[in-house]
This record gives structure tokens, sequence and C-alpha cells, in this order.
């Protein structure tokens, strides 16, 4: 028989309890209730999985999908930890996922997740992934949390809400300009408003909070660098910029430039 995976003993020790407590169960129970599960584990929706995020995946972590694979003959959905708020996540079982091994998680109904250790400040309140972590936090659009779990420390009780996550948008103030070549123009920009809350993450920000936004469409054309960075009038400037994934080469997403608020005619 070929295997599907490597479990660690106490998985298997687990998985053998609940078979012999299936077994032991009342007939009619075991009829009408053929899903019978713990109480902290709330979904019977089960993903196979496996951990290739380098270090072990903590119980109820959030895991962001990366493929598939074939192992001993089964498909499994590959994982790591999440690297953007965007993407396709699932949640993990009680169990912790050590790394290159497999397990099980979830996808559908409601779940139990590791949060950041911040209570959510309502009752369905909208949570996306920690960037770098395996914990979820307010923002974004991916999943509605009801509330804290009562016995799980720092874990919520919440569902699906969407599988991308929802489009990522900052309005900004530029601070500064770099143009690589005639044709391309970099902007180092301050976001100051964005969809994905107001305490969250921003994708693809450095240590200062900037981010740089690219320019595909020669938006950015009708402008100087000069005028854009404000130095030729003292003025800051402004604009919108969409966190996009290219279909394409390298699955780098950036952000690319929408618009820019201000005119030279108003300068």
């Amino acid at each position: 028989m070929d295997e599907i995976g490597v479990f660690t003993p106490e998985q298997s020790r687990l998985l053998w309890q609940d078979f012999l407590k299936r077994k032991q169960a009342n007939s009619q129970l075991q009829a009408n209730y053929p899903q019978r599960r713990p109480i902290d584990e709330p979904s019977p929706h089960r993903v196979f999985v496996r951990n290739d995020s380098g270090e072990t995946c903590p119980a109820y972590g959030c895991m962001q999908v990366t493929g598939v694979a074939i192992v001993g003959g089964q498909t499994v959905v590959t994982c790591t930890k999440p690297t953007t708020t965007a993407g396709e996540y699932l949640f993990n079982s009680p169990y912790p996922i050590a790394d290159g091994e497999n397990g099980w998680a979830y996808k559908f109904g409601v779940v139990i997740a590791l949060g950041n250790g911040t209570p959510p400040t309502a009752p369905n309140v909208i949570y996306q992934p920690v960037v770098s972590t395996w914990t979820i936090e307010e923002g974004g659009s991916l999943f509605t949390v009801f509330g804290e779990h009562n016995v799980i420390a720092d874990a919520v009780v919440g569902r699906f809400t969407g599988g991308t996550g929802g489009t990522h948008e900052i309005w900004f103030e530029i601070i500064s300009v770099y143009c690589p070549s005639e044709t391309e123009t970099i902007l180092t920009v301050n976001p100051t408003w964005y969809t994905g809350g107001c305490t969250a993450a921003i994708p693809g920000a450095d240590s200062y909070g900037y981010v740089e936004v690219y320019d595909v469409c020669s938006i950015l054309d009708y402008y100087t660098a000069t005028w854009l960075d404000g130095s030729v009038d003292g003025i800051t400037k402004h604009g919108r910029a969409t966190y996009m994934y290219p279909r394409t080469g390298t699955c780098t997403p950036k952000w690319l430039v929408d618009t820019i608020c201000e005119s030279p005619e108003c300068a």
C-alpha cells in the first residue's frame, strides 16, 4: 500500500482513540450522528494539506495555499505561512503540522482561527491574515469573526467570507520619485487610506510604512519627477493605487498607480 504521508506519534494516538470511541458508541448514536466530533471542532469540511513553510504550523494557524502535490498517489494542498493578505487560505486543524509533513485543515464553514491576541472589537467583524505569521487580525474581507473562543487561548471563531480577499487599494502622498529609465517611474509613497482596515498591515510596506508604486500604463508620463515629488513647488502630491498580481512571469504582486489627484495646472 502506498504511503500517504508522515503523521506524528501524537496524531496517531489521537486518531486511534477516536476510532476506539466510535466503535464503543451506541449504535443508535452512530446512525444519527455519523460525524460526531469534539465541540472545539465546529466544521466537518476538511482538506488534506502539506506544510511547506520551513517551520511548524501551530494548531488553528492560518495557512496560505501555494498549490498541490501528489503524496503516495493522493493529492494534497501545499501551504505556507501567509506572505500577503490576498490569496487562498486554510485554517489548520487542532494538531500542529511540522515542516514538510502532512495533516488536514479547514476550508469551509465555521472555523476556529488563531488570532493575534487582540479581542474582536465587535461581533461579525471582518478579519484578514497577518503577513509572516500564522494569525489573523481585523481588516480586509476574508473572514467574518463572531467572537473569541471561550477555551483556546488567542483563538477566534468565524467563517470564510471570500476567497481572494477583495481589492486592496490605497490613497497615498508621494514621498519621492525614482526614474530607472525614460519610460519607467517608481513612486515611494506614504499610504493615508487603505481598504484593508485602520490597523492592518499593508502588503509590500517597508519598515517606515512606505510602499513602492509602479506605473505600467504610462499614467505618470504627463508629470515631471520634480512636480510629483513637490520639489518644484513645495506641495505634496496625492494619488491612488491598487495591489495587483501579474498573470505571466514571476508571481510578484505590485502596487500599480491608478490616478494622481492634482494636476500641474492647479499647482
